[in-house]
């Protein structure tokens, strides 16, 4: 490969309107300043290459898909030149003759240069495009030298190039290769079984989310996948980010009765955009969202398509209902088959729970371990590859027999494990059935090895954040534990993180307490291990309340002894209330709140003066 250190930074061959691609036998530049080519041209020659012309075709052929071809072509015409004695400052080059348009041309090393001292490159115009292209083998150097002064050529006008078809890929493993490297070349780096499942998530359904911190690479995944894969990234790729109002108004749009018009949304533009297209797949990322916001927009789009019906039902307009614009949006609407959703959903901790039904619909990857060390330079990587419908439709599979006995053997045995916890429903075996069969020679060429890392993964991203840490009882997730940690590491990895939380709870408060539940003292909100001044009164009120609307128990201990006046307000059954009556007055009081899952939170508190 031909030194690019030999260009002065000057010529600004590489700034950010210059594009670059490049292979082991050729390096493509488009946009760089035509005055720096042609300086870019003088270095070469000086260097000993000199100037071939080439079909672009030829040369997107040898990019998108390895065709050599492209060195094998006829040998240039060259005009007799007669030998001649230079000096030796003196740069010798050969002349040679630009040939018809549509003449094609071989590669040959420059007259008087010996190859093995120099890899030798040419630098080419095709129709204003620039390329570096070193020969496929070293040549002798047996010739003599037959050299002139140096001709400079005109470089011919730029054109804009034509639009080159993206190569389909034939084999699944090839269209990942191109997706990691698309991705790599961007500077981003993932983790090669968390890349790998993303992709097989999307052939086995339609909603993924990416559950993490926040600035750990999950809006850029969602991104660069689209663009690796789709034809048209502009068309086919929209963000929206999430709003406080995302209700069924806010990302659906409804229909205005004092207008007579329907008020769209570009969430809802984007999913009728891709039911007229369905031939190419379109990817829609939803930004921002909060686990509450994922749980109202996602899990009332998938109840719906996999209803019987498998329609989502926009107004009761049945001829349609117009927008301001004219634009006709229909009464229901039905999944698109080639619609990809990616949630985008940020929380503060490793441990959490997914709200309601939408843990039994989707699969979550979580973002929490970032990799410093990984930090891929970004290089020139233009590759192009055509993904449709047609394409996906052909890389599914089907569960066979086999895979079915041991997928259902290891779910039951977590559920046995796990008993009690309802983590296995009939669709998440079916859900992991599917996921098995899709990832099929993608994680491992060993079908035992396979097998296992995709259950693995199932596990972690199926199962396991059903969990929740604020009701699951220690000795069913010590025994899960047991079942996982021998043959399944990232399940095993993110039980061991739940249990840690646990044991973390009986001595110190979650940070998401408060995002839990609200706790009171004659109406003054309290907060655990802080110190908190409050008014006391000789008859106090205590009152725990489940922000999620969950049925709570909790026992209450003021100064170590425990308060056994309890009840629970009538207007709010998802509530525990308690009444303390001091004997004297209360300056200072230690309170513990035990759970009915064993965590404890205690709390100081002060009398205001």
């Amino acid at each position: 490969m031909i030194d690019l250190k030999m260009f002065q930074p000057e010529l600004n061959l590489f700034e950010s309107d210059a594009s670059w691609r490049l292979s082991s036998k050729i390096a493509n530049c488009n946009g760089a300043d035509e005055g720096a080519l042609d300086e870019a041209e003088i270095i070469l020659r000086i260097q000993g290459y000199e100037r071939r012309d080439y079909y672009r075709e030829a040369l997107e052929n040898y990019f998108l898909l390895g065709d050599e071809s492209v060195f094998d072509m006829a040998r240039p015409i060259e005009a007799p030149v007669p030998p001649s004695v230079v000096a030796e400052e003196e740069v010798i080059m050969p002349t040679v003759t630009r040939p018809p348009d549509r003449e094609r041309m071989p590669l040959i090393p420059p007259i008087g240069v010996t190859p093995t001292t120099r890899e030798l490159l040419t630098f080419l115009y095709i129709a204003g495009v620039e390329h570096l292209i070193p020969p496929s083998a070293e040549v002798p150097a047996t010739q003599e030298p037959v050299s002139t002064p140096i001709i400079r050529p005109v470089s011919p006008p730029r054109v804009e190039p034509p639009k080159i078809k993206a190569a389909v890929p034939e084999e699944e493993l090839h269209l990942l290769d191109h997706v990691e490297e698309h991705i790599r070349s961007r500077g981003f780096h993932y983790p090669d079984w968390l890349l790998k499942s993303y992709y097989v998530c999307f052939k086995s359904e339609p909603l993924v989310l990416l559950v993490g911190y926040s600035g750990t690479g999950r809006t850029s995944l969602a991104r660069l996948f689209a663009e690796a894969v789709a034809m048209d990234f502009a068309e086919q790729y929209e963000r929206i980010t999430a709003h406080a109002d995302w209700d069924g108004r806010g990302f659906l749009g409804f229909y205005d009765l004092n207008k007579g018009t329907y008020i769209s949304t570009p969430f809802l533009e984007f999913l009728l955009k891709a039911s007229k297209n369905k031939d190419r797949p379109y990817f829609l990322c939803l930004d921002d969202m909060t686990l509450s916001q994922a749980e109202a927009v996602l899990s009332r789009l998938v109840d719906a398509w996999k209803s019987p019906e498998g329609e989502l039902r926009l107004h009761g307009i049945n001829d349609g209902a117009k927008t301001a614009e004219g634009n006709i949006i229909p009464s229901k609407i039905s999944r698109p088959d080639n619609l990809f959703f990616t949630g985008i959903v940020t929380v503060e901790e490793p441990v959490y729970q997914l709200e309601g039904r939408l843990s039994d619909l989707v699969n979550v990857i979580e973002f929490f371990n970032a990799d410093l060390k990984q930090r891929p330079e970004r290089h020139a990587y233009e590759k192009t590859v055509s993904v449709d419908m047609e394409t996906l439709k052909r890389f599914k599979r089907a569960p066979t027999g086999e895979e079915v006995s041991r997928v259902v053997e290891v779910l039951d045995a977590i559920n046995t494990a796990a008993k009690g916890l309802n983590l296995v429903s009939y669709r998440i075996r079916e859900d992991i059935l599917s996921y098995v069969a899709n990832s099929r020679d993608i994680f491992s060429t060993n079908p035992e090895e396979n097998l296992i890392k995709a259950l693995d993964i199932q596990i972690r991203q199926r199962i396991c954040t059903k969990i929740d840490p604020s009701r699951s009882k220690r000795r069913l997730l010590e025994r899960l534990l047991g079942y996982l940690e021998a043959r399944f590491p990232l399940s095993a990895e993110k039980v061991r993180r739940t249990l840690e939380r646990l044991d973390e709870a009986r001595v110190q408060p979650s940070i998401d307490f408060n995002a839990r539940y609200m706790f009171t003292v004659n109406g003054q909100p309290l907060t655990p291990l802080r110190s908190n001044t409050v008014h006391f009164d000789s008859d106090n009120v205590f009152v725990l309340r489940s922000v999620r609307g969950r049925h709570l128990n909790a026992e209450l201990y003021v100064d170590g002894i425990g308060i056994a006046d309890r009840g629970r307000l009538y207007e709010e059954p998802e509530a525990v209330v308690w009444r303390w009556r001091p004997e004297k007055v209360v300056k200072r009081a230690s309170l513990r709140l035990k759970m009915d899952d064993d965590s404890v939170y205690d709390f100081e508190v002060s009398a205001s003066s």
